[in-house]
Protein backbone atom coordinates (compact mmCIF):
# COMPACT_ATOMS: atom_id res chain seq x y z
CA UNK A 1 0.00 0.00 0.00
CA UNK A 2 2.83 2.36 0.87
CA UNK A 3 4.47 1.61 -2.50
CA UNK A 4 1.19 2.29 -4.31
CA UNK A 5 0.82 5.58 -2.45
CA UNK A 6 4.41 6.56 -3.32
CA UNK A 7 3.95 5.79 -7.03
CA UNK A 8 0.61 7.66 -7.07
CA UNK A 9 2.18 10.76 -5.52
CA UNK A 10 5.11 10.68 -7.96
CA UNK A 11 2.62 10.51 -10.83
CA UNK A 12 0.53 13.40 -9.44
CA UNK A 13 3.63 15.58 -8.79
CA UNK A 14 4.67 15.04 -12.39
CA UNK A 15 1.21 16.19 -13.54
CA UNK A 16 1.52 19.25 -11.28
CA UNK A 17 4.91 20.10 -12.80
CA UNK A 18 3.27 19.81 -16.23
CA UNK A 19 0.54 22.23 -15.01
CA UNK A 20 -2.14 19.56 -15.51
CA UNK A 21 -3.01 19.42 -11.79
CA UNK A 22 -2.50 21.66 -8.77
CA UNK A 23 -1.66 21.15 -5.06
CA UNK A 24 -5.35 20.97 -4.11
CA UNK A 25 -5.78 18.00 -6.46
CA UNK A 26 -2.84 16.28 -4.75
CA UNK A 27 -4.50 16.69 -1.33
CA UNK A 28 -7.92 15.50 -2.57
CA UNK A 29 -6.53 12.44 -4.37
CA UNK A 30 -4.47 11.42 -1.33
CA UNK A 31 -7.54 11.80 0.89
CA UNK A 32 -9.65 9.64 -1.46
CA UNK A 33 -6.87 7.06 -1.74
CA UNK A 34 -6.63 6.77 2.06
CA UNK A 35 -10.44 6.54 2.34
CA UNK A 36 -10.60 3.68 -0.18
CA UNK A 37 -7.68 1.78 1.41
CA UNK A 38 -9.15 2.16 4.93
CA UNK A 39 -12.52 0.88 3.69
CA UNK A 40 -10.95 -2.14 1.98
CA UNK A 41 -8.87 -2.90 5.10
CA UNK A 42 -11.98 -2.80 7.29
CA UNK A 43 -13.81 -5.17 4.94
CA UNK A 44 -10.79 -7.49 4.89
CA UNK A 45 -10.68 -7.55 8.70
CA UNK A 46 -14.31 -8.74 8.81
CA UNK A 47 -13.90 -11.58 6.26
CA UNK A 48 -12.43 -14.18 8.72
CA UNK A 49 -15.29 -13.52 11.15
CA UNK A 50 -17.87 -13.91 8.39
CA UNK A 51 -16.32 -17.20 7.25
CA UNK A 52 -16.36 -18.48 10.83
CA UNK A 53 -20.02 -17.47 11.27
CA UNK A 54 -20.85 -19.19 7.99
CA UNK A 55 -19.46 -22.45 9.38
CA UNK A 56 -21.58 -22.04 12.51
CA UNK A 57 -24.72 -21.43 10.44
CA UNK A 58 -23.93 -24.53 8.32
CA UNK A 59 -23.61 -26.68 11.46
CA UNK A 60 -26.87 -25.29 12.89
CA UNK A 61 -28.66 -26.01 9.59
CA UNK A 62 -27.29 -29.57 9.62
CA UNK A 63 -28.65 -30.01 13.15
CA UNK A 64 -32.14 -28.88 12.16
CA UNK A 65 -32.07 -31.22 9.16
CA UNK A 66 -31.41 -34.29 11.32
CA UNK A 67 -34.36 -36.67 11.12
CA UNK A 68 -35.47 -39.12 13.76
CA UNK A 69 -34.21 -42.55 12.89
CA UNK A 70 -36.81 -45.21 12.13
CA UNK A 71 -37.00 -48.25 14.43
CA UNK A 72 -37.90 -50.45 11.48
CA UNK A 73 -35.51 -53.38 11.46
CA UNK A 74 -34.76 -55.61 8.48
CA UNK A 75 -32.61 -58.68 8.23
CA UNK A 76 -30.16 -57.95 5.49
CA UNK A 77 -27.70 -60.15 3.67
CA UNK A 78 -25.45 -58.66 1.03
CA UNK A 79 -22.52 -59.42 -1.23
CA UNK A 80 -21.38 -55.89 -2.03
CA UNK A 81 -21.94 -52.15 -1.81
CA UNK A 82 -22.13 -50.46 -5.17
CA UNK A 83 -21.92 -46.75 -6.08
CA UNK A 84 -23.46 -45.95 -9.46
CA UNK A 85 -22.64 -42.42 -10.74
CA UNK A 86 -22.95 -40.93 -7.24
CA UNK A 87 -22.43 -37.20 -6.72
CA UNK A 88 -22.99 -35.22 -3.54
CA UNK A 89 -22.80 -31.56 -2.52
CA UNK A 90 -23.22 -29.96 0.87
CA UNK A 91 -24.24 -26.60 -0.60
CA UNK A 92 -25.93 -27.61 -3.89
CA UNK A 93 -23.17 -25.70 -5.65
CA UNK A 94 -19.89 -27.61 -5.58
CA UNK A 95 -19.74 -31.41 -5.55
CA UNK A 96 -17.60 -32.96 -2.81
CA UNK A 97 -18.15 -36.40 -4.32
CA UNK A 98 -18.36 -36.29 -8.11
CA UNK A 99 -19.65 -39.15 -10.26
CA UNK A 100 -18.19 -41.99 -8.17
CA UNK A 101 -18.50 -45.54 -9.51
CA UNK A 102 -17.13 -48.25 -7.24
CA UNK A 103 -18.02 -51.77 -6.19
CA UNK A 104 -16.92 -52.93 -2.71
CA UNK A 105 -17.24 -56.66 -2.14
CA UNK A 106 -18.31 -58.21 1.14
CA UNK A 107 -14.84 -59.28 2.32
CA UNK A 108 -12.85 -56.43 0.74
CA UNK A 109 -10.16 -54.59 2.65
CA UNK A 110 -10.26 -51.16 0.99
CA UNK A 111 -8.20 -48.03 1.66
CA UNK A 112 -9.50 -44.66 0.45
CA UNK A 113 -6.81 -42.15 -0.50
CA UNK A 114 -6.96 -38.54 -1.63
CA UNK A 115 -6.11 -34.94 -0.82
CA UNK A 116 -7.75 -33.13 2.09
CA UNK A 117 -11.25 -32.09 1.09
CA UNK A 118 -11.42 -34.61 -1.77
CA UNK A 119 -14.47 -36.35 -0.26
CA UNK A 120 -12.98 -39.36 1.58
CA UNK A 121 -14.98 -38.84 4.77
CA UNK A 122 -18.08 -37.84 2.81
CA UNK A 123 -17.90 -41.12 0.91
CA UNK A 124 -17.78 -43.01 4.22
CA UNK A 125 -20.75 -41.05 5.54
CA UNK A 126 -22.73 -41.89 2.41
CA UNK A 127 -22.01 -45.58 3.03
CA UNK A 128 -23.16 -45.02 6.61
CA UNK A 129 -26.40 -43.47 5.25
CA UNK A 130 -25.89 -40.11 6.90
CA UNK A 131 -27.10 -38.30 3.76
CA UNK A 132 -29.84 -39.17 1.30
CA UNK A 133 -29.78 -36.10 -0.93
CA UNK A 134 -27.17 -37.44 -3.36
CA UNK A 135 -27.44 -37.95 -7.09
CA UNK A 136 -27.06 -41.41 -8.56
CA UNK A 137 -27.66 -44.67 -6.71
CA UNK A 138 -26.07 -46.67 -3.92
CA UNK A 139 -26.92 -50.34 -3.63
CA UNK A 140 -26.53 -52.84 -0.82
CA UNK A 141 -26.54 -56.01 -2.85
CA UNK A 142 -29.59 -55.49 -5.09
CA UNK A 143 -31.40 -53.11 -2.71
CA UNK A 144 -31.30 -49.36 -3.25
CA UNK A 145 -29.94 -47.56 -0.18
CA UNK A 146 -32.84 -45.12 -0.16
CA UNK A 147 -35.25 -48.01 0.41
CA UNK A 148 -33.38 -49.15 3.54
CA UNK A 149 -34.07 -47.89 7.05
CA UNK A 150 -31.23 -46.22 8.92
CA UNK A 151 -31.68 -48.78 11.69
CA UNK A 152 -30.87 -51.60 9.26
CA UNK A 153 -27.71 -49.85 8.11
CA UNK A 154 -26.65 -49.24 11.72
CA UNK A 155 -26.97 -52.97 12.37
CA UNK A 156 -24.55 -53.64 9.52
CA UNK A 157 -21.96 -50.88 9.90
CA UNK A 158 -19.61 -49.71 12.61
CA UNK A 159 -18.40 -46.23 11.63
CA UNK A 160 -15.51 -44.77 13.61
CA UNK A 161 -13.87 -41.40 12.94
CA UNK A 162 -11.09 -39.22 14.33
CA UNK A 163 -13.77 -36.85 15.68
CA UNK A 164 -15.01 -39.30 18.33
CA UNK A 165 -14.32 -38.33 21.91
CA UNK A 166 -13.82 -40.02 25.26
CA UNK A 167 -16.00 -39.17 28.24
CA UNK A 168 -15.41 -38.97 31.98
CA UNK A 169 -15.32 -42.59 33.09
CA UNK A 170 -13.09 -45.65 33.18
CA UNK A 171 -11.20 -46.96 30.16
CA UNK A 172 -13.50 -50.00 30.32
CA UNK A 173 -16.61 -47.79 30.21
CA UNK A 174 -15.23 -45.84 27.26
CA UNK A 175 -14.66 -49.07 25.33
CA UNK A 176 -17.89 -50.89 26.15
CA UNK A 177 -20.26 -47.90 26.03
CA UNK A 178 -22.81 -49.84 28.07
CA UNK A 179 -22.57 -53.01 25.97
CA UNK A 180 -21.96 -56.34 27.68
CA UNK A 181 -19.27 -58.64 26.32
CA UNK A 182 -17.33 -61.51 27.80
CA UNK A 183 -13.94 -60.86 29.35
CA UNK A 184 -12.43 -63.18 26.72
CA UNK A 185 -13.80 -61.06 23.86
CA UNK A 186 -12.70 -57.86 25.58
CA UNK A 187 -9.18 -59.27 26.02
CA UNK A 188 -9.10 -60.17 22.31
CA UNK A 189 -10.12 -56.64 21.34
CA UNK A 190 -7.47 -55.19 23.64
CA UNK A 191 -4.82 -57.38 21.97
CA UNK A 192 -5.97 -56.41 18.46
CA UNK A 193 -5.79 -52.70 19.34
CA UNK A 194 -2.44 -52.96 21.15
CA UNK A 195 -4.09 -51.42 24.20
CA UNK A 196 -2.00 -53.39 26.68
CA UNK A 197 0.79 -50.85 26.22
CA UNK A 198 -1.54 -48.26 27.81
CA UNK A 199 -3.39 -50.42 30.34
CA UNK A 200 -0.24 -51.98 31.80
CA UNK A 201 1.10 -48.52 32.66
CA UNK A 202 -2.01 -47.72 34.71
CA UNK A 203 -2.30 -48.79 38.35
CA UNK A 204 -5.95 -49.79 37.93
CA UNK A 205 -5.67 -51.07 34.37
CA UNK A 206 -9.00 -51.07 32.51
CA UNK A 207 -10.68 -49.55 35.55
CA UNK A 208 -8.50 -46.44 35.45
CA UNK A 209 -10.77 -43.40 35.62
CA UNK A 210 -10.25 -40.75 32.96
CA UNK A 211 -11.01 -37.61 34.94
CA UNK A 212 -10.13 -35.38 32.00
CA UNK A 213 -12.24 -37.27 29.48
CA UNK A 214 -9.06 -38.60 27.91
CA UNK A 215 -7.13 -35.33 28.04
CA UNK A 216 -4.58 -37.08 30.26
CA UNK A 217 -3.78 -39.44 27.37
CA UNK A 218 -1.93 -38.73 24.14
CA UNK A 219 -3.87 -38.42 20.89
CA UNK A 220 -2.69 -41.84 19.75
CA UNK A 221 -3.70 -43.46 23.05
CA UNK A 222 -7.19 -41.98 22.82
CA UNK A 223 -7.53 -43.32 19.28
CA UNK A 224 -6.64 -46.86 20.37
CA UNK A 225 -9.50 -46.75 22.90
CA UNK A 226 -11.87 -45.41 20.22
CA UNK A 227 -10.80 -48.22 17.86
CA UNK A 228 -11.49 -50.81 20.57
CA UNK A 229 -14.93 -49.24 21.05
CA UNK A 230 -15.70 -49.79 17.36
CA UNK A 231 -14.86 -53.52 17.63
CA UNK A 232 -17.13 -54.29 20.57
CA UNK A 233 -20.20 -54.66 18.36
CA UNK A 234 -19.09 -57.24 15.81
CA UNK A 235 -20.79 -55.92 12.66
CA UNK A 236 -20.08 -57.06 9.06
CA UNK A 237 -18.77 -53.68 7.90
CA UNK A 238 -16.09 -51.65 9.70
CA UNK A 239 -15.32 -48.10 8.54
CA UNK A 240 -12.26 -46.46 10.10
CA UNK A 241 -12.17 -42.81 9.02
CA UNK A 242 -8.73 -41.51 10.07
CA UNK A 243 -9.29 -43.37 13.34
CA UNK A 244 -5.55 -44.10 13.69
CA UNK A 245 -4.24 -40.82 12.28
CA UNK A 246 -2.22 -40.03 15.44
CA UNK A 247 -0.93 -43.55 16.10
CA UNK A 248 2.74 -44.14 15.21
CA UNK A 249 3.45 -46.21 12.10
CA UNK A 250 4.85 -49.25 13.88
CA UNK A 251 1.79 -49.66 16.12
CA UNK A 252 -0.57 -48.92 13.22
CA UNK A 253 1.08 -51.64 11.10
CA UNK A 254 0.65 -54.17 13.89
CA UNK A 255 -3.01 -53.21 14.37
CA UNK A 256 -3.75 -53.52 10.65
CA UNK A 257 -2.22 -57.00 10.59
CA UNK A 258 -4.28 -57.95 13.65
CA UNK A 259 -7.48 -56.65 12.05
CA UNK A 260 -6.91 -58.49 8.78
CA UNK A 261 -6.04 -61.77 10.51
CA UNK A 262 -9.00 -61.63 12.90
CA UNK A 263 -11.67 -60.27 10.55
CA UNK A 264 -11.04 -62.03 7.25
CA UNK A 265 -14.79 -62.12 6.49
CA UNK A 266 -15.44 -58.49 7.42
CA UNK A 267 -15.55 -55.56 4.97
CA UNK A 268 -12.99 -53.03 6.23
CA UNK A 269 -12.91 -49.53 4.74
CA UNK A 270 -9.94 -47.49 5.89
CA UNK A 271 -9.28 -43.78 5.36
CA UNK A 272 -5.74 -42.54 5.89
CA UNK A 273 -3.31 -39.89 4.68
CA UNK A 274 -0.47 -42.30 5.37
CA UNK A 275 0.95 -44.58 2.69
CA UNK A 276 -0.59 -47.85 3.89
CA UNK A 277 -2.03 -48.98 0.56
CA UNK A 278 0.24 -52.07 0.31
CA UNK A 279 -1.63 -53.60 3.26
CA UNK A 280 -4.98 -53.51 1.47
CA UNK A 281 -6.62 -55.59 -1.23
CA UNK A 282 -7.68 -52.45 -3.09
CA UNK A 283 -7.04 -48.71 -3.12
CA UNK A 284 -9.72 -46.16 -4.07
CA UNK A 285 -8.44 -42.70 -5.06
CA UNK A 286 -10.91 -39.80 -4.76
Amino acid sequence: IALMEFILNIFIIRLILDNKLNINDLIIINFLFKLIIDSLTTIGDHIPGLLYQRKIITKVNEFYQVREESNKKEKLSFNNIKFNNVSFSYNNYKNVVNNINVNINKNDKLIIKGESGSGKSTLCKLINKEYDNYKGNIYLGNINYKELSIKSIRNLINYSSQDEILFHGTIRDNILMGNKVSQKKLDTIIDICCLNRIINKKTYGLDTYLFGGGSELSGGERQLIILARSLVLDKPILILDETLSEVNDKVEDKILNNLFNKYKNKMIIYVSHKNKKNYFHRTLYV
